[in-house]
């Protein structure tokens, strides 16, 4: 055999909310496998069916959920080895066209037994078409309030893309010394578009603001000024700005000494830095350039302890 260890799993999951509404209806399965030379492969997939939300519209009707599948799977290497890696993806998508992928990986490195270096980088992508932004009050003369207690819920596509990466260096300096570090940038970016209203209450549907019902106009300053009837006698409204380009840097330091036996000192500095621009457009070499440009919080502790014995 070229197996030293096998799991294979399956299982379905059922919910339902106090209206006994199905809010939850999966089925998985899935394996792990363990080879002699201990590297590891795993394999895991879900098919999800149509079901409700009750939180989607945050108070407002039920919505369904359209079905969707994903499934993930990872690669490892022995990591009990000077040089290990390994790789992993995830995917989903839906019945009406959203999607999410992420791609992931981790590389450790010991040059000696008291130098340890790793690096976990992590890219992912997605789509979603029923991203809520916000409820307006319906005029008086527009109320329906069996289907959407008197109320306009907003809703709008979205791409989105964000990359990570987490950077560990652990020195051993010798038995009572040791440093630790952890660095860990983050850059994603949000693009809105279609303007929706939710027109389906229990079900799935939308009119598209400027297209199937009233007018949208994009102004200077980012917002969009929405006459949800055109020529109607309701009031138009306004959307803020929702594109987004969002950034973070964090870093942690360690140092610990334990200056006699059982009596430790450890000194920590963290320092945080975040940033964020109404953009909405990602560009890899600009966003992780601009890491730095914000200003940073920084901490630092200490810490005594003291062993007085027997």
């Amino acid at each position: 055999s070229f197996f030293q260890f096998v799991n294979i799993w399956s299982f379905t999951t059922h919910a339902w909310n106090f209206d006994n509404d199905l809010i939850s209806r999966g089925y998985n399965a899935g394996t792990y496998l363990q080879f002699k030379n201990l590297w590891s492969f795993n394999i895991n997939a879900n098919a999800n069916f149509d079901t409700i939300s009750d939180r989607i519209t945050r108070g407002g009707p039920t919505f369904m959920m359209p079905g969707s599948w994903n499934f993930n799977f990872n690669i490892n290497s022995n990591r009990s080895k000077r040089l290990a890696g390994g790789t992993g993806q995830f995917h989903r998508e839906d019945r009406v066209g959203e999607y999410d992928h992420f791609f992931w990986g981790y590389l450790s490195y010991r040059p000696t037994t008291f130098i340890q270096i790793s690096l976990e980088p992590e890219f992912g992508f997605q789509k979603d078409v029923d991203q809520f932004v916000q409820t307006r009050s319906r005029d008086a003369a527009a109320l329906d309030d069996d289907q959407t207690f008197g109320n306009r819920y907003v809703f709008s596509d979205i791409d989105q893309t964000n990359f990570s990466t987490s950077f560990r260096l652990n020195w051993t300096f010798n038995t009572k010394m040791s440093l630790q570090t952890y660095i860990r940038p983050f850059i994603a970016s949000g693009k809105y578009y279609n303007l929706k209203e939710f027109n389906n209450p229990g079900g799935f549907g939308f009119d598209i603001y400027g297209e199937d019902q009233g007018t949208i106009t994009k102004n200077n300053d980012g917002t969009q000024t929405v006459d949800p009837d055109g020529a109607g006698g309701e009031d138009a409204f306004t959307v803020r700005p929702l594109d987004f380009n969002v950034s973070s840097l964090q870093g942690n330091a360690v140092f610990r000494w334990e200056y006699n036996p059982g009596s430790t000192f450890f000194l920590v500095w963290q320092q945080q830095r975040s940033g964020f621009r109404p953009n909405g457009e990602f560009n890899f070499g600009n966003d992780f350039g601009n890491l730095l440009d914000p200003e940073p919080t920084n901490v630092f502790l200490v810490k005594f302890s003291y062993w007085f014995g027997g």
